[in-house]
């Protein structure tokens, strides 16, 4: 690691002797005073090198990091891994000083362990046909869930019951709310539904976990 740190550095030293001048913005105030590399539309885009009070070399997009990048603090300390909007977003590995290394996986700049945390995931799922998640917000904290058959709203349900680790439920219409939500957060939720055809009612369960906070839309088709 600190070999290829050492070989990142020294491309960076090259990269700023032979690069041309740049009007190119780079939007995170930190590495903004200079920048070297790729623009489009005067901002920051494909590969280029940034610095100010700290540094950075790698990829852009919109003028902020993204894609695969090397950060270096000015207290020495760096990361070296994969951005998306200016956060540390994916695999990646941070070493402080001295020589303290924290590797695996990065979420909105934060670590969220050796392993990789799913947004998502279906527990268990019985006589469903479909379930899709969509999270359309970061706020508020809520699950909005939609049931439909046939490709319509689905009217015919009975015995609907919703249980969930945390939050308040609600009611909008065809909508079932869970909100002011704890994340990460389990949903259970069981109900008598009849086949598109209309000839059999079958007793539907469907169980899952959301782990990234939000405000997410859950679409559950028979």
């Amino acid at each position: 690691m600190v070999k290829r740190f050492i070989f990142l550095l020294a491309l960076m030293t090259g990269y700023l002797l032979n690069a041309q001048e740049s009007d190119c913005k780079v939007l995170m105030p930190r590495i903004a005073d200079k920048y070297r590399g790729e623009c489009k539309k005067g901002l920051a885009q494909g590969k280029g090198f940034a610095q100010g009070i700290d540094r950075y070399e790698g990829e852009f997009k919109n003028g902020l990091p993204e894609g695969f990048g090397v950060y270096q603090w000015a207290d020495g300390s760096y990361y070296e891994g994969y951005w998306r909007q200016g956060l540390r977003d994916g695999t990646g590995s941070m070493t402080f000083r001295p020589d303290s290394v924290l590797s695996g996986f990065w979420k909105a700049d934060q670590y969220t362990g050796k392993k990789e945390t799913k947004q998502y995931e279906v527990v268990q799922s019985r006589y469903v046909a479909r379930t899709s998640f969509r999270k359309t917000s970061n706020t508020p904290l809520q699950v909005k869930v939609k049931f439909t058959l046939g490709g319509v709203p689905n009217t015919t349900i009975e015995d609907l019951s919703i249980t969930y680790s945390s939050g308040e439920e609600y009611r909008m219409g065809q909508v079932y709310g869970i909100q002011n939500i704890t994340f990460p957060v389990n949903v259970r939720i069981t109900y008598l539904t009849w086949n598109a055809m209309h000839t059999v009612q079958t007793n539907a369960t469907i169980e899952f976990n959301i782990n990234e906070p939000g405000t997410w839309d859950v679409n559950i088709q028979n």
